[in-house]
């Protein structure tokens, strides 16, 4: 059923912020250097393989506690092999060919520790892929709720119907109905759990705050804006 859009937001519907493994952003520092020093036969095979076509998305399934538990302690392990990766670019900034090839070399290796701390997790790429989904997925819709204030909009439509004669109040009863829906979706992340499964959803608001923190932490350190997005 299509509902009335939200009056005064333009961002609905919410869409999930994009993951930024070590891996993508080791990709575009590399197409810089790739210009000026050719890529070596088989380098980088495991970031190739992830990252150069597109990948089916992994079957939902139910997940365990530890297994969350792996993938957030392995989005810290990212979000400092990333920072470890940027100061890896300064260093062997407009160094010419032979700074570069340092530079890549460097690079390489972050992107196979990533893989090793991947290994090291105990997940599989699969499970990696759909924890990333749902957590961004739960996140950014969890970031809009907090920044949409749902109680104050009804409000604001209820004081308008009691100003109305009681027989052009149709309309706006239809809108307050399809606002309270709405809410009772966003809060509840009626979606994400339609999707995922409500009870991997409920795992990953027991982590809510770290990988909100890792998240954010991870938009900082690339210069954009410190909070997630919430809505597109």
């Amino acid at each position: 059923m299509t509902e009335a859009p939200i009056p005064g937001n333009s961002k609905w519907p919410v869409r999930a912020p994009v993951p930024i493994p070590v891996r993508c952003f080791l990709l575009l520092l590399l197409a810089g250097c790739r210009r000026s020093h050719p890529e070596p036969p088989g380098a980088l095979p495991a970031m190739a393989a992830r990252d150069a076509g597109a990948r089916a998305a992994p079957e939902t399934r139910l997940l365990t506690a530890s297994e969350v538990d792996a993938y957030v302690a392995f989005q810290k392990r990212v979000l400092a092999l990333l920072g470890q990766a940027q100061r890896d670019a300064r260093g062997y900034a407009d160094g010419g060919v032979a700074a570069q090839a340092r530079l890549f070399a460097a690079l390489k290796v972050r992107a196979q520790q990533e893989d090793a701390a991947r290994r090291e997790s105990g997940l599989g790429e699969a499970e990696i892929e759909m924890m990333d989904r749902l957590s961004q997925a739960v996140l950014a819709k969890r970031a809009f709720a907090k920044s949409f204030d749902y109680d104050a909009q009804i409000r604001q439509f209820q004081r308008v119907r009691e100003k109305l004669p009681e027989a052009e109040r149709a309309r706006v009863e239809e809108t307050l109905a399809a606002l309270q829906r709405q809410k009772d979706r966003v809060l509840g992340l009626t979606e994400e759990r339609d999707l995922f499964g409500g009870a991997n959803v409920d795992l990953m608001l027991v982590r809510e705050a770290e990988l909100e923190r890792t998240y954010e932490a991870t938009l900082e350190l690339l210069g954009g804006p410190s909070k997630l997005p919430s809505g597109g």
